[in-house]
């Protein structure tokens, strides 16, 4: 398992993708925690795909009364 804080996945999935790539700690994993995501409905799951990975998502909402934070979860298939 690798766990790590984005603070805003959007801007920062090209240096996931560098890990990935790079260092077979992070590739050989079988579940990527990402906290502080900051992803909300408009931010299209295409946009923060990893190849090889299902993504799992938890956006912030209305509801929550917060705008910032969530998660994500990306399992090798």
């Amino acid at each position: 398992m690798y766990l790590t804080n984005a603070r805003s996945i959007v801007h920062k999935t090209d240096g996931l993708v560098l890990q990935l790539a790079g260092n077979t700690y992070v590739c050989d994993c079988c579940l990527l925690v990402i906290t502080e995501t900051w992803l909300h409905p408009q931010i299209s799951d295409a946009s923060v795909q990893l190849a090889g990975r299902t993504l799992l998502r938890w956006d912030r909402n209305k509801d929550s009364d917060k705008s910032r934070g969530g998660g994500s979860l990306y399992v090798r298939t």
